[in-house]
């Protein structure tokens, strides 16, 4: 449903698997490094408890988009969410060992566990599964979202997180700090 009231912007609510973040990002229609964005700054022990809560079914996430006008659609908030999601699938970090994942009205066993290695494990194909069929909910913005108010929904979600000083300066959109990323972006 869009929300269309005079000064609030247009969104639909959508709902996304890690199997459609995947296929989004290999067909390149994803931006996951708008210049307001933090950087991936999760460790990895938040990312193995993450993707160990995701099977167990216990994540229950919002992801915040917005369509731009190339066609892309790009991370306002929930970057470290899928971007923890795409690296497991690329073995880059294993799941904590869990004993309490339900899969068909069964609990089953999940060892500490890379991604590719899934397929030796007897649970293993229910688990992928599992993990590339559970839907976030998705709040996806329509194309007239200005850089400046993605910026500014990005900080008024992150308002509660321990963002610091270098991540609130990033989510400004004014020409210094502009030119501040542009330059220092890789660095």
């Amino acid at each position: 449903m869009a929300n269309n009231r005079e000064g609030i912007m247009n969104y639909e609510i959508e709902r996304w698997s890690y199997q459609d973040i995947l296929t989004k990002n290999g067909l390149e229609e994803l931006d996951l490094n708008p210049a307001f964005q933090r950087e991936e700054v999760a460790p990895v022990s938040w990312k193995r408890k993450f993707v160990t809560d995701w099977l167990r079914g216990g994540v229950h996430s919002v992801l915040t988009f917005r369509q731009l006008e190339d066609g892309r659609k790009q991370s306002i908030d929930g970057l470290q969410r899928v971007t923890t999601g795409i690296g497991f699938t690329k073995s880059k970090f294993k799941t904590l060992p869990a004993n309490d994942i339900m899969i068909e009205n069964q609990l089953i066993d999940c060892p500490s566990i890379l991604y590719k290695d899934l397929h030796k494990d007897k649970n293993g194909d229910s688990l992928k599964d599992k993990f590339l069929t559970q839907k976030f909910i998705v709040v996806m913005y329509d194309v007239s979202m200005t850089d400046e108010q993605a910026a500014e929904t990005f900080q008024k979600i992150n308002f509660a997180n321990s963002l610091n000083d270098q991540e609130f300066r990033q989510a400004r959109t004014h020409a210094l700090a502009n030119y501040v990323r542009s330059n220092a972006r890789g660095i």
